[in-house]
């Protein structure tokens, strides 16, 4: 039996992140937390995935994103972009970059593609 899979979504409160967090849960044996900033996670529970929301005014600041690989560097990265051109930006600092109104199943994808083995285990149970 395996230990739930981490996630960790960093993205203002408001329904998209609420919403967000709901579709994350509907994977097997995910545990999901909501958080303002990466701080307010300890190394204790790092998560496996984070989740970030580029509209979110501190993603501006690359040094944000070099202080979640120094906090996480194990933790595998989804960004989530407004348009085409924050693709572009984004592609070299996170593991996937996805233009927001992707359906549920591309975000379930681009998280079972970066941690193909729990999800081989869940298969396996």
């Amino acid at each position: 039996m395996t230990s739930p899979l981490s996630i960790l979504i960093i993205a203002p409160p408001s329904r998209f992140s609420d919403g967000l967090q709901a579709v994350v849960q509907t994977l097997p044996k995910v545990e999901c937390n909501i958080r303002a900033q990466a701080s307010e996670m300890s190394q204790k529970s790092a998560p496996a995935v984070i989740i970030l929301d580029a509209s979110y005014p501190i993603c501006e600041e690359k040094v944000f994103f070099e202080d979640i690989h120094c906090q996480f560097p194990q933790a595998k990265t989804i960004i989530l972009v407004n348009t085409a051109a924050q693709v572009q930006t984004f592609t070299t600092l996170a593991d996937k970059v996805l233009l927001k109104g992707f359906s549920t199943a591309v975000l379930h994808k681009a998280i079972t593609d970066l941690c193909p083995k729990h999800f081989e285990l869940q298969i396996a149970d």
